[in-house]
C-alpha cells in the first residue's frame, strides 16, 4: 500500500514538473499535490539529483533546505523545497 502511495506522489511530482495544466502556479500545484514532508529520496527526485547525492549533502549539511532529523528518520519540509524550485533560493527557517 505505501509502494503505490510512493508511486501516486511519484507521478505527481513528473508531472508537476512538466508544467500547469489548469490556471494555477506551478509552485501552487505542487504544494497542492505534494504532502507536507518528503523522503530524501524523493525530495532527491524532485530536484533532479541522485539519491546517493541527496543523502550526502543531507549528511554534510550541505542541503539547501531544512531538514527534520528524528533519531534515523529523515524528512524534508515540502514548502521550502517549491520556494527554492520557485525562486533559486533557499529559506533560512533552518529545522535542523
Amino acid at each position: 500500500m505505501e509502494e503505490s502511495a510512493n508511486q501516486t506522489a511519484s507521478a505527481r511530482i513528473v508531472e508537476m514538473r512538466r508544467g500547469p495544466r489548469n490556471n494555477y502556479t506551478s509552485a501552487n500545484a505542487l504544494r497542492a499535490a505534494l504532502p507536507a514532508v518528503l523522503d530524501v529520496p524523493q525530495a532527491a527526485r524532485l530536484l533532479g539529483i541522485g539519491r546517493t547525492l541527496a543523502y550526502e549533502l543531507v549528511r554534510t549539511d550541505q542541503w539547501p533546505t531544512p531538514v527534520i532529523r528524528v533519531g534515523r528518520l529523515i524528512k524534508i519540509p515540502c514548502e521550502p523545497l517549491i520556494e527554492l524550485m520557485s525562486t533559486g533560493y533557499p529559506t533560512n527557517t533552518a529545522a535542523r
